[in-house]
């Protein structure tokens, strides 16, 4: 995140109690509105990591992607506002947006834990442990249950279970803060998913960033839980998905245009992590 200027920025080293003591005074409103981002475009950062976020107070103007367009949206609190690893979804550019908020990014290792009191006092946290392989079945839920259209209760509901169970993790977690996440695989991330339509090797990649392709190996497999491999696959099925939403291509164009040398095999990868076709995505439109 950059700091823009006049903005102060708390130390991370805030010690467990403080961001426990925060974190357990929050009560959830009753009646809360929500926002899903799950759709990015082709050539802009995203995050990499899914996102669960509560604006407390005031409001938010979000820029947004979604069916091959940018639009913005403004928030009013309560709200939630989540985003998947692949989604687009960024704080408008314009005046300081005094807002009180809370942010989860939800790392292999830890917990990020944003804090925003107004807009020159956010606090910045990394705990010590990841979210438990409950909450991350929880958030895989979360998606998957979306992805299919369920009913927008449905999906409140188990945003506010994934709220309610990081903060009681968080409240109920021992030891130091976690170290950030490392700058260079940031960068090697960004580069992998800006270029997913090409076949780059771990070599190609690892030459690139002056590593051996062990270490990117490794880096791959710290910071994101997957191997180098599996993580490239990813990145070019969300590329497809992409263009099934905001194009007209045929499927054997999308699967060249991503790099797989066999429409087959597409079909199988594509089905297997988004659990539909091609097909059914396209024209049953299913989200």
């Amino acid at each position: 995140m950059i700091q823009k200027k006049g903005r102060r920025r708390k130390n991370l080293k805030h010690n467990q109690q403080e961001i426990a003591e925060i974190l357990s005074k929050i009560i959830l409103p009753e009646k809360v509105e929500y926002l899903y981002s799950s759709a990015s475009p082709l050539d802009k950062p995203v995050h990499g990591i899914p996102r669960l976020n509560l604006l407390l107070k005031e409001h938010l103007n979000l820029q947004l992607y979604e069916n091959g367009k940018f639009f913005h949206r403004q928030l009013e609190a309560p709200c939630f506002y989540y985003c998947t690893a692949s989604g687009y979804q960024w704080a408008a550019e314009g005046p300081e947006q005094n807002r009180q908020a809370i942010s989860f990014c939800y790392f292999k290792e830890y917990i990020r834990v944003v804090i925003v009191n107004s807009a020159t006092d956010i606090i910045y946290y990394h705990s010590p442990s990841p979210l438990s392989s409950g909450g991350f079945m929880l958030l895989g839920a979360l998606e998957h249950l979306q992805r299919e259209s369920v009913s927008a209760e449905i999906v409140l509901h188990l945003m506010k279970a994934l709220f309610t169970l990081t903060v009681d993790q968080i409240c109920n977690m021992e030891g130091n803060y976690a170290p950030r996440l490392n700058r260079n695989w940031g960068k090697i991330n960004s580069y992998l998913r800006a270029h997913r339509a090409e076949n780059i090797s771990r070599e190609k990649l690892a030459e690139q960033f002056h590593l051996s392709p062990g270490s990117l190996s490794r880096m791959a497999k710290k910071y994101t839980g997957m191997e180098f491999t599996r993580l490239r696959l990813i990145y070019k099925l969300e590329l497809a998905d992409e263009l099934l939403r905001s194009t007209d291509m045929t499927a054997d164009e999308i699967a060249a245009r991503c790099g797989f040398n066999y429409t087959s095999y597409f079909y199988r990868c594509f089905y297997h992590h988004f659990g539909i076709t091609p097909r059914q995505r396209r024209e049953g439109n299913v989200e």
